[in-house]
């Protein structure tokens, strides 16, 4: 019995380099097909989650320009606004990795944030309302 599958599969030599070809051609046109797709999904994703933490430290950025106007502390840069972020605790996270990569739009007489721009993208974007505190 052991003889006869020996023998059966003796002469079996393996797939033919035609076969090959086309598993391969197969393959790469569905990776063409899928991988622009797949990068996209991936950059829109970054993009939203960018936006998010934008988001988080305008708001942050907000509230220690509300509470320096209250206690008539004066903010007078961008790093005075990032520093306060970072000893109140306002983000979740590596604040300081987060805020390295942050540009804070700030008027130091007024108090008041502007915009936040976080790895290119910016919140809120023009024509978008600023959320009211």
């Amino acid at each position: 019995m052991i003889n006869k599958f020996k023998n059966k599969f003796k002469d079996k030599k393996g797939f033919t380099l035609v076969e090959v070809i086309v598993v391969m051609t197969i393959i790469v046109t569905l990776i063409a097909i899928v991988g622009p797709n797949t990068i996209g999904y991936i950059n829109s994703a970054r993009t939203t989650s960018n936006k998010a933490t934008a988001r988080s430290v305008y708001i942050a950025s907000m509230q220690v320009a509300a509470d320096a106007a209250m206690k008539n502390v004066q903010l007078a840069t961008e790093q005075d606004v990032k520093n306060a972020i970072i000893s109140a605790n306002l983000l979740q996270g590596d604040a300081e990795a987060i805020l390295k990569d942050t540009t804070i739009s700030y008027d130091s007489k007024n108090y008041i944030i502007n915009s936040v721009t976080y790895l290119g993208e910016k919140y809120p974007e023009d024509g978008e309302a600023q959320p009211t505190t």
